[in-house]
């Protein structure tokens, strides 16, 4: 399978993908090398596991796609997305952030 296909199938429902793929992400396929692996293989050592994929959620600062050197420039950082971090963290149901 492609990597372009996993990230779709990720796309679609990153909890079911995670349940059954057991990585929480396409770029922790070990035969995967290109921009990103690392950021998440880091991730996974945080040690959350597919048992727990309902109740993690991985959110960008900004609410524009990244990949590697993103070429991003200050008006990509929105303060509406800001502000629904900022009330997901302080007034949401979170117990780890």
């Amino acid at each position: 399978m492609s990597c372009f296909s996993e990230i779709v199938l990720y796309l679609e429902d990153g909890v079911g993908y995670w349940k059954q793929r057991g990585d929480h992400h396409p770029f922790q396929n070990p035969d995967y090398r290109g921009d990103g692996a690392l950021y998440h293989k880091r991730l996974a050592e945080i040690g959350f596991t597919p048992d727990q994929a309902e109740s993690v959620s991985f959110v960008e600062l900004v609410d524009v796609p990244t990949s590697g050197r993103s070429n991003l420039n200050p008006n990509d950082l929105q303060p509406s997305h800001l502000d629904r971090l900022r009330d997901w963290v302080l007034d949401g149901r979170a117990s780890s952030i």
